[in-house]
């Protein structure tokens, strides 16, 4: 269909033109489909929505009408991780004038769209935020929700990292009160620190169980499951001297070659264990399934566990630079307790977490600091 087939919508109609095309799994709507939609807004729509691309993808006001140009996936369900990110939009009319448009965060899960809880949560708001900022489009937070606005002065934000307890380990900005929607400068009184995006979105497990739902991101065995009572938090039984694997269960194609990155979180043992965090790589030619059961992998990290308790960690790499089409995390833990019974081992609050700014002093304004999941302070 070309622009000049649109027809002409009669001023008296309240009208939501809904579209399907545009790229499958792209970020950004393209070119074709950002000038279709907003032909349409010329010929009278008042809403137009796009299609098909299953994943998330911004928001324009555009002459004081919404283009909404993927709303994600919500009945339809996939393994990649992106695509279940999913959302509501609620829309309001003043006849046909834009009242409020907001957001309502949903993670589609076996093909049962949820409301998505916790740090799942925190991430669809800012991916959209992130894709919308191009359009000159903001996100403000409104409880667990968000606004859909135009970009003002107004709705731009100061972030005072200055009354935050340093510490040499990442922490979500969910976790200090911060939720930097719209356009931000961070102030940070002289200390130097990093900005970055949490990529797992899913390592603080609650919202397994959640709605009647399975966890389907993670490798589940009879060793391996997630406890969904107040803990939420991913177990693992470790007997014997031979590993226990775990890790996610499919690919993310979401991610920066070559950013440094650091994976963080917490490890509880009931005795002594070994931890090792290996990166597998699909290769640009590999299929899905041969990757999946013989990717290479690598080892990022791990820790050596005597002491009974709860235990934070965290250790940095890179991304792959060269011949990677996409990445996961796996874990192999190993019991060294040497009891019949083994080891019971449990993960919480994982993040694996691209650095989107080098290391910043007070004086600084980070790009995109407003799409930042995580903070980390240094030494000064």
């Amino acid at each position: 269909m070309f622009d000049e087939d649109l027809p002409k919508i009669p001023d008296s109609t309240v009208s939501v033109l809904q579209y399907h095309s545009g790229l499958e799994y792209s970020a950004a709507p393209a070119v074709s489909e950002r000038m279709r939609l907003r032909a349409a807004v010329d010929r009278g729509a008042d809403v137009a929505i796009g299609h098909h691309a299953h994943v998330l993808q911004g928001f324009e006001i555009y002459r004081d009408r919404l283009v909404a140009y993927s709303l994600g996936n919500f009945l339809f369900d996939q393994y990649a991780y992106t695509t279940q990110l999913g959302m509501l939009l609620y829309v309001w009319m003043d006849g046909d004038t834009l009242h409020r448009a907001e957001v309502v965060p949903m993670n589609i899960n076996g093909y049962v769209p949820t409301p998505a809880t916790g740090n799942f949560r925190y991430s669809v708001l800012h991916r959209l935020a992130r894709l919308s900022r191009p359009f000159d489009t903001c996100l403000r937070a409104n409880g667990a929700h968000a606004l859909i606005e135009s970009c003002t002065a107004e709705n731009a934000q100061t972030v005072d990292l200055g009354s935050v307890q340093p510490g040499e380990l990442p922490v979500h900005l969910n976790r200090l009160g911060l939720t930097p929607l719209a356009p931000a400068v961070f102030r940070a009184n002289g200390r130097s620190y990093r900005l970055g995006t949490d990529i797992l979105r899913r390592g603080d497990f609650e919202y397994s169980g959640l709605f009647g739902t399975h966890d389907r991101a993670w490798i589940q065995d009879e060793s391996t499951s997630i406890v969904d009572d107040e803990s939420r938090a991913m177990k693992i039984a470790a007997k014997g001297r031979d590993a226990t694997r775990t890790g996610m269960k499919v690919f993310e194609r979401t991610y920066s070659p070559s950013n440094p990155t650091t994976v963080r979180g917490r490890v509880y043992t009931d005795g002594a264990a070994t931890v090792r965090f290996l990166l597998q790589r699909r290769r640009t030619d590999d299929a899905l399934e041969d990757a999946l059961q013989d990717g290479p992998t690598t080892v990022v990290g791990g820790l050596r566990i005597s002491k009974s308790g709860w235990h934070d960690f965290s250790f940095d790499f890179d991304q792959p630079r060269v011949s990677t089409r996409s990445v996961r995390l796996l874990i192999d833990v190993r019991d060294d307790s040497g009891r019949r019974d083994g080891t019971v081992v449990l993960f919480d609050d994982l993040a694996w977490i691209e650095w989107r700014t080098p290391w910043l002093d007070g004086g600084d304004v980070a790009p995109d600091a407003a799409f930042a999941t995580h903070v980390q302070f240094g030494p000064h």
